[in-house]
């Protein structure tokens, strides 16, 4: 009945039900809890209420990466069930459920921590990702399949590709993948996109995650175009003689100054229990140099290049077109022990707080010394970071950001038990981080939020041949508007029922539309900060 993290034992809840016939006891569910409470007019605490355990927010990076894809896919497999309506559309439910069922467990207080043995995230933990990794790639690749092959696809000559907006609101899809140059060996590799309107789109090859492939002709494609909410857009491979301007670097080199990597001496044990900070700092890595890797009509990387001790890494800048944040990439080998990486950045036009994004939530912390957790965002002035995996952030002083990469510490030390070296140490070794920065930002919080999940949240593509199937299909178009709104959730529950959840980062209250295949289907009021779901 009861564990360590605070279930009762079986003798604690025959005591609560005694308790009924004197008291109104009710069994509930959380939700209920949570409206109950925001009905009653109880006295509200600002502020911090405690800071436990700081090191749980960076250590053991992976588990945080996996989780964060895996819910990342369950949220685009949700939505292309509701879009579609296909025969299968009760056992995709059913499997997504289930999926959800086994995700949910590695949210448990020691194990998205990072706090457990280090064969527990190798043995089981990580299989539970990518069971529902599988199940939910599976359901968006068989859908939107079935939605390309009844797309007008007369114009595919040489094949092409479908690319798919999951979110409500519009936005500026990105699309890169491993595939074929020349696949009919004409001689010349795709440079460009059509649309069955004849309208161009720029395609660029980059560098691919091998040099070999099947055929002479092989690369990673890259595009970039507009997407409208819930969108979907199918493009043709071609070739032309048109010529585009390419992207640059200016960007990338505007951004490089107000960059660093501070390394810090981590003596904490697993949680960093009892610590405000991770350690004091000792030193930044140099930067070895620049590199000018690729630079097209789509996108540019610039590769830097940096050394600490015996470890060499590398953080690549892509500027992609008609994006504004530039998209980094970190690989490297880290061999330091007991030390946190950070990645640093120098804030302009500093308000003295940061604002960060936390559990469907909008945060604004004055800065302190502490060590502070956030997903999907944390922004300090005009500057700041977007990334769906869980992280942690400090402030050391007014202009600077600091983005808590990885922690090389002993896997589950718990203080003041000294660990005995068999569980060698989380992060060390070969290190893969992805994230995006951005820069000269003066909007609002709302606006924030538009461009974190369109980074976070993009676009799916899939391959398809030309066929002869136009209209055998149909599907929804959602759209959510004001298109700051934060869906954190669209779906056919297991009820049948429409089900959104919905979040509000402005500072006032809005009227939402949910508009499908564009009629109203419903408007609601949502406070500021307010989270609601919505059964249509």
């Amino acid at each position: 009945m009861g564990d360590h993290g605070g279930g009762i034992y079986e003798r604690q809840l025959q005591w609560l039900l005694k308790l009924g016939n004197e008291y109104e006891l009710k069994f509930s569910t959380l939700e209920e809890y949570f409206d109950v409470l925001d009905a009653s007019r109880l006295p509200t605490v600002a502020g911090e209420h405690t800071h436990h355990a700081p090191g749980c927010y960076a250590v053991v990076s992976s588990i945080k990466q996996w989780m964060a894809d895996s819910g990342s896919k369950l949220f685009k497999a949700e939505k292309i069930v509701l879009q579609t309506g296909f025969p299968d559309r009760s056992q995709d439910i059913k499997n997504l459920y289930d999926a959800w069922e086994e995700l949910l467990f590695n949210y448990f207080h020691d194990v998205y921590s990072g706090t457990c043995i280090r064969e527990a995230y190798e043995k089981e933990i990580r299989d539970i990702c990518g069971v529902a990794n599988k199940i939910s790639t599976d359901i968006i690749e068989r859908n939107l399949a079935r939605i390309g092959s009844s797309l007008r696809s007369d114009f595919l000559t040489e094949g092409g590709v479908l690319l798919w907006n999951p979110l409500p609101q519009s936005t500026r899809g990105i699309a890169q993948f491993e595939t074929f140059c020349d696949p009919n060996a004409l001689g010349s590799n795709f440079n460009c996109l059509r649309d069955q309107s004849g309208r161009v789109i720029p395609l660029q090859w980059i560098r691919a995650a091998t040099s070999f492939g099947p055929g002479k002709a092989w690369g990673r494609a890259a595009f970039t175009d507009p997407l409208a909410a819930s969108g979907v857009h199918v493009y043709a491979y071609g070739r032309t003689d048109e010529t585009f301007e390419a992207v640059g670097f200016s960007r990338q080199y505007a951004l490089l100054p107000r960059l660093r990597f501070e390394v810090l001496a981590d003596g904490n044990d697993t949680w960093a229990h009892g610590a405000k900070s991770l350690g004091k700092t000792l030193g930044m890595a140099e930067l070895l140099g620049t590199e000018e890797m690729e630079n097209g009509p789509v996108v540019s990387r610039l590769r830097c290049k940096y050394r600490w001790a015996l470890s060499y890494f590398q953080l690549d800048l892509f500027a992609w077109k008609g994006v504004p944040e530039i998209e980094a990439s970190f690989t490297g080998e880290w061999l330091e022990k007991r030390t946190a990486l950070k990645l640093a950045l120098t804030a302009k036009n500093s308000t003295g707080e940061v604002v960060s994004g936390q559990a469907a939530s909008l945060i604004r912390r004055a800065i302190d010394e502490c060590e502070q957790p956030f997903i999907d965002y944390a922004v300090l002035g005009d500057c700041g970071i977007f990334t769906d995996t869980l992280h942690s952030y400090d402030t050391p002083d007014r202009e600077t950001l600091r983005l808590t990469l990885f922690r090389t510490v002993s896997y589950a030390e718990h203080a003041p038990n000294l660990p005995h070296g068999d569980e060698s140490f989380a992060d060390w070794g070969q290190q893969r981080h992805r994230f995006w920065i951005f820069s000269d930002f003066t909007g609002a919080p709302e606006e924030i939020s538009r461009q974190v999940y369109q980074r976070l949240l993009g676009c799916e593509h899939l391959e398809i041949t030309a066929t002869d199937n136009h209209g055998l299909a149909t599907w929804n178009h959602w759209e959510i508007k004001p298109d700051f709104i934060v869906t954190t959730a669209q779906r056919v529950n297991q009820d049948g029922q429409t089900e959104f959840h919905l979040f509000n980062p402005a500072a006032r209250p809005v009227e939402v539309e949910i508009a499908c295949n564009d009629k109203v289907v419903k408007r609601v009021s949502l406070t500021s900060g307010g989270l609601k779901k919505l059964i249509l």
